[in-house]
């Protein structure tokens, strides 16, 4: 949805507006259309909802949320009124209800005595051993955190906390995760916990809708674990929550400070800025994992404060700067699959990514991917041996490859992390090149250098600070800003736009 035009949204929301008043035998020229074209133009946007400087007329389409006859919802009043279509309304009333139903205390604490004893064998910080006290507590806990403070680490002993304070056997524990890329980076974080014999049963991470796609999975489950769930979207969340079975605990694990899902809502980041929440989220602050390059945290967080610095090193906006800056590395890529080398490849996979604030336009992941192609002499289309290439689809019945898997050609097949065997390119869902991706599309991942680009943008609140942070984060030993430095620093003084009531609904 926020790949689509500025000018494509507004046309689509206007026919969307136009369709609803003829549907109700009304004319285009009613007072209500204004009103439902903001409405649709809000979720088209990713939005749950419209704010609105002036409240409008109540009548026959746009009502309250106890008139359930009109198809636009009103809630609050002037310069705070909210506008939702009244899907939206109750999807977000719904997910409210539900948090609050599970955020209370359990009947039956866990041992505190248990949460200390594996804090203390596994060297857990204040922080990280705040983690296992609230689920000790609560059934319903958020662990969030940036890149580095530990969030997998405690994840590993939350789990054993639950099996050995909360008498769960691992096969009633579940761990999930937005996109596929992610949810393989929480097994390569569990992979020493699960060659104890106390977890051989646990069940591999997957991704949130092949959980959602055998509903059988829920039956027992005691435990559902949500990784990298900034990304996770209202209905999303609201179709996993209302599946969870009675008496199982829900832990949120994510960094609420990267970009919100390209769908509607912003839901982690709301559920931390509830009050009525505070006692079940833990908040990890402390770089616990020294990074390669400590300095790309400190200047993430600077960006994240709105202090994008005057002095910090831009690369011109030019396509050819950015092919300059990854040749080196993707050419030791291509020379690696010529040379028939699967491991060799696979390893280099990660080395550098280009990671753009746009699909399409000069400095947009479609066209940069081309060119990076075309100047390493790799065939395109078809894709050539050393082809960077990412499926954007779900394949769970055939290949059982995800949405934003990215694998690599070598000879004619191509080779994915967690795949033993490569695959022929007819098996595959659709895909994309992928030398150049964008930064919604990266998040879960990380790369040794990320060039990071900012292309211009005349859509309002497009480019922002969490857009950046998102993209700087995503680096594990450098970062390279590729920008115009009048776009780079109003970026960093804006924030993601957000209009949602469902904080306001937590109390």
């Amino acid at each position: 949805m926020s790949f689509i035009t500025h000018n494509q949204e507004e046309t689509d929301a206007r026919e969307l507006a136009r369709a609803l008043l003829s549907a109700l035998g009304l004319p285009e020229d009613h007072p209500s259309f204004k009103c439902a074209e903001i409405a649709y133009r809000a979720v088209l946007d990713g939005q749950s909802c419209a704010m609105l400087k002036e409240a409008p007329a109540l009548d026959l389409v746009v009502g309250t949320f106890d008139q359930p006859e009109t198809p636009l919802v009103l809630r609050g009043s002037a310069p705070d009124a909210l506008l939702y279509l009244r899907h939206m309304e109750e999807l977000e009333a719904g997910l409210a209800k539900s948090v609050l139903q599970l955020a209370v205390k359990r009947d039956e604490p866990w041992s505190l005595a248990a949460a200390k004893d594996i804090a203390a064998a596994d060297g857990l910080n204040p922080e990280q051993a705040d983690a296992l006290k609230r689920l000790a507590e609560r059934s319903f806990m958020i662990l969030t955190g940036g890149p580095g403070t530990g969030k997998t680490y405690t994840l590993n002993s939350l789990l054993k906390y639950a099996v050995a304070a909360g008498k769960l056997s691992p096969a009633q524990i579940r761990l999930v995760a937005p996109t596929g890329r992610a949810a393989r980076r929480i097994a390569d974080g569990l992979a020493d916990l699960r060659k104890q014999p106390a977890f051989a049963d646990l069940v591999e991470p997957q991704t949130i809708h092949s959980l959602l796609y055998e509903p059988e999975a829920f039956d027992g489950m005691q435990l559902l674990v949500v990784d990298e769930s900034s990304m996770v979207d209202l209905m999303l969340f609201s179709e996993v929550i209302d599946k969870l079975p009675a008496g199982c605990s829900l832990v949120l694990v994510g960094d609420p400070n990267q970009l919100p899902s390209v769908e509607v809502g912003s839901v982690l980041a709301d559920l931390c800025e509830a009050p009525a929440l505070l006692p079940n989220k833990v908040q990890l602050t402390r770089q616990v994992r020294s990074k390669d390059a400590p300095e790309i945290m400190r200047f993430a967080e600077s960006v994240l404060g709105g202090q994008g610095r005057e002095t910090v090193d831009l690369v011109a906006p030019t396509p050819e700067a950015v092919v300059a800056l990854v040749l080196p590395a993707f050419t030791a890529l291509r020379d690696k699959a010529r040379a028939g080398d699967v491991d060799g490849t696979m390893a280099l996979v990660d080395e550098v990514r280009v990671l753009c604030s746009h699909v399409r336009g000069p400095l947009g992941a479609e066209t940069l991917s081309r060119l990076i192609a075309e100047k390493l002499g790799i065939r395109v289309s078809p894709p050539g041996s050393g082809s960077l290439i990412m499926v954007t689809r779900n394949d769970r019945r055939g290949t059982g490859l995800s949405n934003g898997d990215v694998g690599v050609m070598v000879g004619d097949l191509v080779y994915f992390r967690g795949y033993v065997a490569g695959f022929d390119l007819n098996r595959l869902p659709e895909y994309a090149s992928a030398f150049a991706t964008t930064i919604h599309k990266a998040q879960g991942s990380e790369y040794g250098h990320a060039v990071v680009v900012l292309g211009s943008s005349q859509r309002e609140g497009f480019l922002n600070r969490q857009l950046i942070y998102t993209g700087i984060t995503r680096a594990r030993k450098q970062v390279t800003l590729v920008a115009d430095r009048i776009d780079f620093l109003a970026a960093c003084a804006r924030e993601v736009p957000r209009a949602s009531g469902l904080k306001q609904r937590l109390v």
